[in-house]
């Protein structure tokens, strides 16, 4: 228990940087006049969030886990497109009920 309430806070803690910097790149894409972006962001943002914030257990399955981190993972690359490649390989069918 002692770790599951350090791991949210801390959690607590990232959030609010990661809002912070979504802001900031989601201006910049509005300034910049790429609204395909914005529309792809926005979307990949309001999927990250629900993920976090669900009232749900705290177990989810693989591939609930799998998507949110494919989701974080494209929110980074269109902050980071210059610097981040990322691949990721399909979950094997025997996983997915995990």
């Amino acid at each position: 228990m002692a770790q599951r309430a350090e791991l949210k806070q801390l959690q607590s803690q990232i959030n609010p940087h990661f809002l912070f910097n979504s802001f900031f790149i989601l201006n910049t894409m509005a300034n910049t006049g790429d609204l395909e972006r914005v529309a792809l962001f926005t979307t990949q943002l309001g999927e990250y969030f629900q993920f976090v914030t669900r009232n749900a257990s705290d177990e989810v399955s693989l591939k609930q886990e799998i998507q949110h981190a494919r989701v974080y993972t494209e929110i980074q690359k269109l902050r980071f497109s210059r610097r981040v490649a990322v691949h990721f390989e399909d979950l094997p069918y025997e996983l997915e009920k995990q």
